[in-house]
């Protein structure tokens, strides 16, 4: 069973770096909404399992025909107020960690 579960970790890595190409390819010729969609061919890279992935996640969709770009969606209200809170915390924790540190110092 190792060998099994190492070879799907090495797959999944390989997929997953694969998908990561493909999404550089795109961002690095602008391709990042309907109206900048480039031609198939501008991006370099092959229509593999990896490309069909994220067409099929919906994160590479086509604009004109023949012509693709990449999409992201934008996070979510949930997602920002969340990032926020962790932010905010954080700040909020470190004067009171450095307080009590300090204080256990004398």
């Amino acid at each position: 069973m190792a060998i099994y579960d190492l070879a799907v970790t090495l797959l999944s890595d390989d997929e997953f770096s694969a998908q990561k190409r493909v999404i550089d390819a795109l961002r690095l010729r602008g391709a990042v909404s309907p109206a900048t969609a480039r031609p198939f061919d501008d991006f370099n890279v092959a229509t593999d399992s990896a490309w069909n992935r994220l067409v099929i996640q919906g994160r590479v969709r086509e604009g004109l025909p023949g012509h693709f770009y990449l999409f992201e969606r934008p996070p979510s209200n949930k997602q920002r107020i969340i990032k926020m809170l962790v932010f905010y915390v954080i700040i909020l924790l470190i004067p009171i960690v450095l307080i009590l540190l300090n204080g256990k110092g004398h």
